[in-house]
């Protein structure tokens, strides 16, 4: 299997991960995790990045759909 095939299978794999993670410990918490093992999979190696993109992001989602929007996000044990 070459390179991009293995990050394909990976990103697939993931992608599973994060939908039953929505399920059982929340949206965001599923949401961070993935976007940090999503980041480190494309070769991003700085922590400090992976994180503040994470939290930024998510905050801006969270302000447009939650506060903006009024629409609640999908919670589970965490968050």
């Amino acid at each position: 299997m070459t390179r991009s095939g293995l990050d394909l299978a990976v990103t697939l794999g993931l992608l599973v991960l994060y939908v039953l993670g929505i399920i059982h410990v929340g949206f965001f918490t599923a949401s961070f995790v993935f976007m940090i093992c999503q980041m480190a999979l494309m070769g991003q190696r700085r922590p400090v990045v992976m994180v503040s993109v994470s939290i930024g992001l998510l905050a801006v989602l969270y302000g447009v759909v939650e506060v903006f929007l009024n629409v609640a996000m999908p919670s589970g044990l965490l968050f």
